[in-house]
């Protein structure tokens, strides 16, 4: 054994001398690792026997490497570690060229966070105390250290959910649903659930669709606060009955009731500034407390209700102009386009009267009525149905605004026999501040500009919510 191993460095001296080196005989894996903060790795390289290896790391703030090829994760970021060999003969002098090899270190974060949350559904549309189960369908990235996630609601008064993702529809309006990661990165998955929300789609401009809630806005004081809803059913209204009857002004209430018919308060008031005073629960009549800017926009009823509900715009050209005056819509007893009708819904011997919209794309037979009135025309009551017929109407997306008068003051107009009207407010003033544009419909008439009243009087509010954002 002694005379082979003097035979081998014998032939590296004799076949490389520093007028001919020969290769160092370098080898390495080159592959990529990567690494978390504080963790090791080794690769050793292998050369020939008498050949010097040393390690050496382009960025030592990211890795660090000792002469035994051991890799040290030290920083979040990238750098090459490089193995380079060189060889000396028996006699000390260089005879071997020099030769190196490198591979990539990623040094990643010791704990790897969440980067998404995907759920089933992104959006939910459901009925009251109606239940359904979310779930989380993927936690990227696979590698994350902490996969856990907890369930939430933004708005635990329309929506609940429990620890398994079981949601509870629990009044009108809406919630946004989060799946939140445990590991502090904040990321979450989301779905928008709706309670109150009507099937029918309704085209309000060329490029806008809306759903309407499913019934008139309401607001209830129980003597310590107020809370918010939609009437029980579309044709619901308070009418001459507390608490319509029972505003005092500035959101004072006389007792205990339900309000539907709201004052038109704008966003720039700078008196009518708290809750429900700013939502038009008031009965004040001074001009001066509601601004007179052109440019003045509402403070939105539908924000009690979550994110996304609003009311329709007025003006020629609006979008309440645009539902019941320009749009392609439905086929009803064979007139196309049919786009509204003045209607008495019969509620067990007890008549509403009202105005029946139709959906863009429907098909209702003569039958499926007691009468038709006239289509897109403002002709008496004269659309007849029962309560049966209705409901099998709005299965089929109709919407029906019921002719639930006016207030001034405390005082509550055009709800009487044979002198039934409905207003609906806009999001829209007119050219004087003090006035906003409504919809007013009644036996033979109809408008979707009317500005002669102003901003205290109380009018309908039905809220919509654009396709984009619905369920």
């Amino acid at each position: 054994m002694c005379c082979l191993a003097v035979i081998f460095t014998g032939c590296d001296d004799m076949f490389a001398t520093e007028d001919n080196p020969t290769p160092a005989y370098l080898s390495m894996s080159t592959s990529d690792v990567t690494l978390k903060v504080g963790e090791f790795k080794t690769r050793t390289a292998i050369a020939v026997s008498s050949a010097v290896i040393e390690y050496t790391s382009d960025n030592t703030a990211i890795a660090t490497v000792d002469q035994q090829g051991t890799v040290k994760g030290v920083a979040v970021g990238e750098t090459k570690i490089t193995a380079k060999a060189t060889g000396y003969s028996t006699s000390g002098k260089k005879i071997f060229e020099t030769a190196s090899v490198s591979y990539n270190v990623k040094v990643v974060p010791a704990t790897v966070d969440v980067t998404s949350i995907t759920l089933n559904k992104t959006s939910l549309l459901l009925s009251k105390n109606e239940t359904e189960t979310l779930t989380v369908t993927a936690v990227a990235p696979d590698d994350a250290t902490d996969k856990t996630y907890t369930w939430s609601s933004d708005n635990a008064l329309v929506a609940t959910v429990d620890a398994n993702g079981l949601v509870t529809a629990k009044a009108s309006g809406s919630a946004t649903i989060s799946a939140t990661a445990n590991d502090g990165s904040g990321v979450k998955g989301s779905c928008v659930v709706t309670i109150g929300l009507l099937t029918g789609v309704f085209s309000v401009s060329s490029t806008t669709k809306v759903q309407f809630s499913s019934g008139n806005l309401q607001a209830t004081y129980d003597g310590t606060k107020w809370t918010w809803d939609f009437a029980a059913n579309q044709w619901d209204f308070i009418g001459n009955n507390a608490g319509n009857t029972s505003i005092n002004g500035n959101g004072t209430i006389s007792g205990t009731g339900t309000v539907d018919l709201f004052g038109w308060v704008s966003t720039t008031s700078t008196v009518l500034t708290d809750a429900p005073a700013k939502y038009g629960i008031s009965n004040s009549k001074i001009p001066s407390d509601f601004g007179s800017d052109a440019a003045d926009t509402p403070n939105n009823w539908g924000e009690n209700l979550g994110a996304g509900w609003r009311v329709l715009t007025g003006d020629t050209g609006g979008e309440w102009d645009y539902l019941l005056k320009t749009r392609s819509a439905s086929t009803i007893n064979g007139t196309p386009n049919a786009r509204y009708t003045l209607a008495e819904i019969n509620t067990d011997g007890t008549p509403v009267y009202g105005m029946i919209i139709f959906p863009d794309e429907v098909t209702i037979a003569n039958t499926d009525v007691t009468a038709w009135g006239a289509i897109n025309s403002a002709s008496a009551w004269a659309t007849k149905c029962t309560i049966a017929q209705w409901a099998a109407l709005a299965v089929k997306g109709c919407v029906f605004l019921p002719a639930a008068g006016s207030r001034n003051g405390t005082v509550i107009g055009w709800t009487g026999a044979g002198s039934e009207r409905g207003y609906y407010w806009s999001a829209t003033l007119s050219d004087d501040a003090r006035y906003p544009l409504l919809l007013e419909f009644e036996n033979t008439f109809l408008s979707t500009i009317i500005n002669s009243y102003m901003r205290y009087y109380g009018m309908s509010v039905r809220l919509v919510r654009d396709v984009t954002t619905a369920p």
